[in-house]
């Protein structure tokens, strides 16, 4: 009987390491057809009117996500995160402005999850041209979720990565 128990308690605890590894995995996936629907019904736009940036929609776990689209009928850009317990909450929105490339993985900081980095260009009233601009999802350890941070997108975008700054700004949409 003792063989059993110790039996089942090793076979939980490596089911639980292997959905804690499987947490921590990111790729990067379109959004399933229902979370498009949600963004287009919060934007009051039609599906059609919703684009994906290429290689900017990313999923970690059963049903976290985290993409890059671009409203096509305001030219603005959306970062939304969604999971399957809080549903669906905008990380940012710009208006006139245009991604650049594809969303960036980096481990710079050395954290247990990845930073998420978007670039693009935004239009200023007050400057001639587009201003490249970075935007960077932080996964918050202690809320298990991505939100964004100002400081880390000032550091990736200046690129001296030797010296970390402090997460202080950290802003979470939920």
């Amino acid at each position: 009987m003792n063989c059993k128990i110790k039996f089942l308690a090793i076979a939980l605890l490596l089911t639980l390491s292997c959905n804690a590894q499987e947490a921590k995995k990111i790729e990067k996936k379109a959004f399933p057809y229902e979370v498009i629907s949600k963004i287009a019904a919060y934007e009051k736009i039609p599906n059609k009117g919703i684009s994906s940036l290429n290689d900017g929609v990313l999923n970690w776990g059963r049903s976290n996500y985290l993409g890059a689209l671009t409203n096509k009928l305001k030219n603005e850009c959306r970062i939304y995160i969604y999971s399957e317990e809080k549903g669906l909450a905008p990380l940012v929105m710009y208006p006139d402005c245009k991604f650049i490339g594809n969303a960036k993985i980096s481990n710079a900081r050395n954290k247990e999850m990845p930073d998420i980095i978007f670039k693009m260009l935004l239009s200023s009233g007050n400057i001639p041209g587009p201003v490249e601009h970075y935007v960077v999802a932080v996964f918050d350890d202690q809320k298990k979720e991505y939100c964004g941070s100002q400081s880390i997108a000032a550091w990736y975008q200046i690129g001296i990565l030797s010296n970390i700054p402090e997460t202080f700004d950290i802003i979470c949409p939920y």
